[in-house]
């Protein structure tokens, strides 16, 4: 006669998951996505934000420090294309007439790192809030053979005498899709080209070491 295992056949029927089980687990798991998305989404915003940032600081440095080590006016200069922002590191005697002119080598931001030039807090001093242009629509600084910075002037162009430039002289990158949320700034302190990088605090920039 057959003897039928009852117990082996009801541990088969266990061992899987119901239809009803799955979708619940699918639910979920939407759920969560769809909670923790945004959170994700701006981490990551914020990272990249601080890296490229940094990635800025780094070329003005660079700039700084050949000017001294090289006993040339070197330069540091920032501009917009189409929505682009790009950055070069070159002697100031080549002179970027154009954003991305082809006689110097530009780097290019990602898309989503933009730049801020609208004033936080409308008692803040002009000098606080963007560097100058003195080639329109391109942001410059000039550091000449002692590494101190310049507003840059003339045909070719050169660093006069540290006393033409006013600071302190601030860049602020802001990430889209979170333009209000985040920003970072690169802030030239003293005429002797002190830098310095920061996020937004909630007071006035008075004392040049955060943006606002």
């Amino acid at each position: 006669m057959k003897v039928i295992d009852f117990r082996t056949k009801k541990n088969k029927q266990s061992g899987g998951f119901t239809l009803i089980e799955l979708l619940l687990v699918v639910i979920l798991t939407g759920i969560i996505a769809a909670l923790a998305g945004p959170y994700f989404g701006r981490l990551i915003a914020q990272y990249n934000l601080k890296r490229y940032k940094s990635e800025v600081y780094q070329a003005i440095s660079q700039a700084q420090a050949y000017s001294s080590q090289r006993r040339e006016n070197w330069q540091f200069s920032l501009c917009s294309s189409n929505g682009i922002l790009q950055y070069a590191v070159h002697l100031a005697s080549q002179v970027p007439t154009t954003c991305g002119s082809s006689n110097i080598s530009w780097t290019s931001l990602p898309s989503t790192i933009a730049l801020d030039t609208t004033a936080v807090d409308s008692t803040a001093p002009a000098a606080n809030i963007t560097m100058s242009q003195p080639t329109a629509g391109i942001y410059q600084v000039c550091f000449n053979d002692q590494g101190l910075p310049s507003t840059p002037s003339g045909t070719p162009q050169v660093c006069p005498n540290p006393a033409s430039f006013s600071s302190p002289q601030q860049l602020t990158f802001v990430v889209k899709p979170y333009p209000t949320v985040y920003r970072r700034c690169i802030i030239i302190k003293t005429l002797l080209g002190d830098l310095t990088d920061g996020k937004e605090r909630g007071t006035n920039n008075s004392i040049s070491s955060n943006c606002y």
